[in-house]
């Protein structure tokens, strides 16, 4: 069984729980998910799932329309560096 929540303090560092790197990305994934897996799962109430997987997809979409975004400002700022260099070389091409 997985180690219970920690609400006293501790003297010893090794007292405390061990998290692994894994389990902080899990956390950061969704908290609820890594707190159910590492202190017992309860029986889910179907609406509550419901309720998770709705707030997931949720997110999943405002992560892929952020990436769609990032690609696409950075396809804006290679086309805006290379029409300043255009005008870079017409400029020259004008003066002299």
């Amino acid at each position: 069984m997985p180690d219970e929540p920690v609400n006293e303090q501790v003297d010893k560092p090794e007292q405390l729980p061990k998290i692994t790197a894994s389990e902080i990305a899990e956390y950061a994934f969704c908290p609820m998910s890594w707190y159910l897996r590492r202190f017992g799962r309860v029986e889910p109430e179907p609406h509550k799932i419901e309720a998770g997987q709705r707030y997931h997809a949720a997110v999943g979409e405002t992560v892929r329309k952020a990436t769609e975004l990032e690609e696409r400002s950075k396809t804006l700022l290679w086309l805006a560096v290379l029409l300043m260099i255009f005008a870079a070389i017409l400029a020259l091409w004008m003066w002299i």
